[in-house]
């Protein structure tokens, strides 16, 4: 299990968060198994730093590339995404 845990106060830190996210990703590629509990960080953490749109990405990728499917936590997570970015209709989507 990894995951990833920072607040993000700072530009500069959302940036270097929004790139761990993605090395985390990339850790697959080197034999590292990513799981459903990866993509449960992963989004809460876009969702803390305001990354709508790539948090609605990695939430896309979880069943079309890591084949995984989402669970309660997860669309929790969307609807926190969604909801602190006023985009809360999309979270009915």
């Amino acid at each position: 299990m990894l995951s990833v845990k920072m607040p993000c106060s700072e530009d500069f830190q959302c940036m270097d968060l929004l790139r761990k996210c993605s090395d985390i990703l990339n850790l697959c590629e080197d034999g590292v198994e990513i799981d459903k509990v990866t993509f449960v960080a992963l989004l809460s953490a876009c969702g803390q730093a305001g990354f709508v749109d790539e948090g609605l990405l990695y939430f896309e990728s979880m069943g079309s590339v890591y084949n995984i499917s989402a669970t309660a936590g997860h669309y929790a997570c969307m609807v926190d995404l969604l909801g602190h970015a006023g985009c809360l209709h999309k979270a009915a989507e």
